[in-house]
């Protein structure tokens, strides 16, 4: 994802430097036109990125739900030995 907006990025810079060296091809409205072509594929990639990360963190959030029900003992004990390992971890920094 971040490399698409970089080189996403690097095309509108190049587009820019087009348009400052008077390499437009077609003037400001065409510079204009694909600046904006470049920001709504930005905005669009950003928006399908955001709704895959939604969908992992539903699906973990899901799975863990599942998991504590089915091991509910399990889970309190894994729970109270984190509980305890950060206490004395917390506590020795003192």
């Amino acid at each position: 994802m971040v490399e698409e907006l970089q080189s996403l990025f690097q095309e509108m810079e190049a587009i820019v430097a087009e348009a400052a060296k008077g390499n437009g091809g077609g003037g400001v409205g065409t510079v204009v036109d694909r600046l904006q072509k470049q920001v709504e594929q930005a905005r669009q990639r950003v928006t399908d990125f955001e709704k895959a990360v939604e969908h992992r963190v539903r699906h973990a959030a899901s799975t863990t739900e599942q998991s504590i029900r089915r091991n509910p003992w399990e889970s309190i004990a894994i729970t109270a030995a984190v509980a305890f390992a950060l206490g004395v971890i917390l506590s020795r920094r003192d």
